[in-house]
């Protein structure tokens, strides 16, 4: 008995594995034609062979780990669709291949089709094996979708295990956080117990709630529970994978808390408790800089604060940790240095503000320098408005590689390459649109903090092209794009030609053309609202840039008005007869004097508290 082609068989995702054949209305869908066609072949009665079916379970699995998710969830796929395992449906083996397919999915962004198989899952009866494992990934999923009322809804009508009603429970907080109902969360996180994998994420968010409502001692006591365990043999939550990160994300808020109080030793000894190999270790050594400037303990938070910028020059608190170095450098009286640190903050963002601000029409590519787009913090918005687009441009994408297949298929040559028309046009419009962006996003770093007016304007001159030149290649793409959704298969020629139902590949083809048109009308929609989030995200840079320039402008200020005053404590330590201070400050840096010492010039006498150095 022949095999179907692997391709064909990627092609039916869409079709429900189980031990009975799916029914559908042949009428009004294609699978009913091929699934008839089936049956009739005698396609469904082939031998079942359960040991090869483990084995390529074993290959999937492998894939799985070694991170190509797209390939085995292209093998999972191709598994259960496959008629010649349908009789090992509800099987052990069958059902651990519909749970890898689904975390496949979820790696692939695949959110709404992983739901449907675990929901299948958790509900099937009898009971599957892979229920309860199924039950926590679906918890996963919608975790990282946020799609809280689907999920919810999939698991209401199922009994649970306390286990379960724990994970409910913690998923129920997160979505009555996201509606907006602050005041009833902590109830329902407040009921999970300590034997949950969400313990400590629950203790960490009810004290980001306290945080939120003034309420420090309850939000201390929060934190407290998970860095401090009781002793006893006692425990206070389940450790789980990200038992770790919770505890460090703990420590922090604890320091964060303690630095606001004012104080500042104590937040450092808890800046001090976060793991060194932890990601949140760079941002407690930059927080803790600060503790120590407080404290009037410059040369330490000098130190810290040159080691956080030689290791991440342009991170999120980029800006304000050089505004900070420049008020160190003061405070050590480095007047010359802190004078040029805050000199140049100034030029990098005056110029910059001044052009986004006079800017009547932004270009449609929006370039916002590197350091300014990272420490610029997208709001919720503006990355749903981001991930929408890129979102519908790989559906468009995937849409057209399926029709692509289609027409392979009905070449007569499916093992052959198949050239897609148009498919190089579409390329080079692709490369071209990337070279715009790329180009844009060079022309706006080099703009930033330029002076030359002759230099500026042959920029903005070169942007407008790459601006015009984008457009048009994106107009181009998307008439392309529909012109490839509209390729009719033509003339088949199948293979098999007896063996191949070809009204299914008709109707599929038909379907995909309505489906395709449908996408990339709606990616053309979500890149103008794209558009729409990227201009806000333009005006609140050239805000937040002047903001900078403004704040680095006050810091010149007071640089030299701290240097005018130690020229004047200098000239009157001088007529009183004293050292003058820098020299006390070379002393100093050679190690040859601590700077808790008094010294006073010598008198000639022989003072009684003086110690002879031989």
């Amino acid at each position: 008995m022949k095999r179907l082609p692997l391709t064909l068989l990627i092609l039916l995702l869409a079709v429900e594995t189980s031990a009975q054949m799916p029914s559908f209305d042949v009428k009004k869908d294609p699978r009913g034609t091929l699934l008839g066609w089936m049956m009739r072949s005698g396609k469904l009665t082939k031998k079942v062979d359960g040991a090869r079916l483990d084995e390529l379970l074993r290959r999937g699995e492998a894939l799985y780990l070694d991170g190509s998710s797209r390939s085995a969830a292209n093998l999972f796929g191709s598994l259960l669709l496959d008629p010649s395992y349908w009789e090992l449906a509800k099987t052990p083996v069958h059902d651990n291949i519909r749970y890898d397919l689904a975390g496949a999915l979820l790696l692939e962004g695949s959110y709404h089709r992983a739901r449907e198989i675990l929901t299948a899952l958790i509900k099937r009866k009898p009971a599957s094996a892979f229920s309860a494992p199924a039950f926590r990934k679906l918890i996963d999923l919608t975790l990282v979708s946020g799609q809280y009322e689907q999920s919810l809804s999939a698991m209401g009508a199922t009994s649970k295990s306390e286990e379960e009603m724990d994970e409910l429970a913690y998923l129920k907080g997160r979505a009555i956080l996201g509606l907006g109902f602050v005041d009833r969360a902590p109830q329902a996180f407040a009921s999970i117990s300590r034997h949950s994998r969400f313990k400590a994420a629950a203790l960490y968010t009810m004290g980001l709630l306290a945080l939120q409502k003034g309420d420090t001692e309850k939000a201390t006591a929060h934190f407290c529970s998970i860095v401090h365990q009781p002793g006893g043999g006692r425990f206070t939550f389940l450790v789980s994978r990200n038992t770790l990160e919770i505890i460090d994300q703990a420590w922090l808020a604890l320091a964060r808390i303690r630095h606001d109080e004012g104080n500042y030793w104590r937040a450092i000894d808890t800046y001090a408790m976060i793991n060194p190999s932890s990601p949140l270790n760079e941002t407690a050594r930059y927080e803790s800089a600060w503790s120590l400037f407080r404290l009037g303990r410059y040369t330490a938070s000098l130190r810290n604060l040159q080691a956080h910028l030689d290791q991440n020059p342009f991170k999120e608190d980029w800006p304000n940790a050089r505004l900070l170095l420049g008020y160190t450098l003061l405070g050590n009286c480095f007047f010359e240095s802190a004078t040029a640190e805050f000199e140049n903050l100034v030029k990098l963002f005056s110029s910059m503000a001044e052009f986004y601000k006079t800017s009547s029409n932004p270009a449609s590519l929006f370039a916002i320098p590197h350091r300014v787009q990272a420490a610029l913090k997208s709001k919720n918005a503006e990355e749903a408005a981001l991930t929408l687009y890129q979102h519908t441009r790989q559906a468009v994408r995937r849409i057209l590689w399926v029709k692509s297949m289609l027409r392979k298929l009905a070449s007569g040559m499916p093992m052959k390459s198949f050239s897609v028309p148009g498919a190089k046009t579409a390329a080079d419009l692709r490369s071209d649109l990337s070279k715009a962006r790329q180009l844009s996003q060079h022309i706006a770093n080099l703009r930033l903090g330029l002076s030359d007016k002759d230099r500026i304007k042959q920029l903005d001159a070169l942007a407008a092209q790459a601006n015009a030149a984008y457009l048009q290649a994106q107009a181009a793409l998307h008439t392309l794009m529909l012109g490839q959704a509209h390729i009719d298969i033509g003339h088949m020629k199948l293979v098999l030609d007896q063996d191949l139902p070809k009204a299914y590949i008709s109707a599929e083809d038909q379907q995909l053309v309505l489906l395709a048109a449908s996408l990339i009308e709606q990616r053309k929609a979500a890149h103008e609202i794209a558009i729409s989030a990227n201009r806000a995200k333009w005006f609140r840079a050239t805000e937040q840039m002047a903001n900078w320039a403004r704040l680095a402008t006050i810091g010149h200020i007071d640089a030299a008005l701290g240097k005018k005053q130690a020229l004047e404590i200098e000239v009157q330590n001088l007529a009183q007869g004293r050292y003058p201070f820098s020299l006390f400050r070379e002393l100093a840096e050679q190690g040859l004097i601590d700077e808790t010492m008094e010294y006073w010039p010598y008198d000639g006498e022989g003072w009684p508290d003086e110690v002879e150095y031989k």
